[in-house]
C-alpha cells in the first residue's frame, strides 16, 4: 500500500504545471523497482529456501538438457521482471508530460499572437488554440487516470511477483 500511495501522490503531483514528476525519472522508478524485486525475491527464498527456489525456476519433468536452458531463461526472466517494472513506470509517466507539454507549447503559440497584437487576422490564428486547449484538457484528463492505472500496474504486478514467489511451485 505504501509503494501503491508513493507512485499515485508522485503521479498526481506531475500534473500541477510546472511540478517534476518523481516517476519521471528513472533512479526511482529503478530503486521502486529494486525493492519490489528484492522484496519478492526474499521472501520466496525465506519460504522455500535458496536451493529450492533456484531449482523452481525450471519446470519439473523436463529432459536434462532442455532444464538447464530453461533455467536460464527463467533467471533471466527474473531479473528482467526487474527492468520492465521500471520502464515500464518511466516511460508511461514521461511519455504523457511529454505530451502535456506539447499540448501546452500549442496552445500557448496560437494565443500569443491575439495577447501580443489584437487583430482580426490573429483572432482567426488564435481560434486554433481553442482547439488545442480542448485537446490539452482531455490530455489531463487521460494523464489522470494513467497516473491511477500506472500506479495500480505497479502494484498489482509486484504482488503478482510474490505471489509466485512464495507459492509451493512457481
Amino acid at each position: 500500500m505504501t509503494m501503491f500511495l508513493f507512485i499515485l501522490v508522485s503521479n498526481l503531483l506531475g500534473l500541477i504545471p510546472g511540478v517534476k514528476v518523481a516517476t519521471g525519472t528513472m533512479g526511482v522508478t529503478v530503486a521502486l523497482a529494486l525493492i519490489s524485486f528484492l522484496y519478492f525475491n526474499y521472501y520466496g527464498i525465506k519460504k522455500v529456501g535458496f536451493i529450492h527456489y533456484m531449482g523452481n525456476l525450471a519446470p519439473k519433468g523436463v529432459m536434462f538438457p532442455i532444464n538447464i536452458l530453461i533455467w536460464f531463461i527463467e533467471l533471466l526472466s527474473l531479473f528482467l521482471r526487474l527492468v520492465t517494472l521500471a520502464v515500464r513506470l518511466f516511460a508511461n509517466m514521461l511519455a504523457g508530460h511529454l505530451v502535456l507539454g506539447a499540448f501546452a507549447l500549442l496552445t500557448s503559440c496560437f494565443v500569443l499572437p491575439i495577447i501580443t497584437n489584437f487583430t482580426i487576422a490573429n483572432l482567426g490564428v488564435g481560434s486554433a488554440s481553442i482547439a488545442w486547449m480542448l485537446l490539452l484538457i482531455a490530455m489531463y484528463c487521460m494523464e489522470f487516470l494513467v497516473a491511477i492505472i500506472q500506479a495500480y500496474v505497479f502494484t498489482l504486478l509486484s504482488a503478482v511477483y510474490v505471489n509466485l514467489a512464495t507459492s509451493a511451485e512457481h
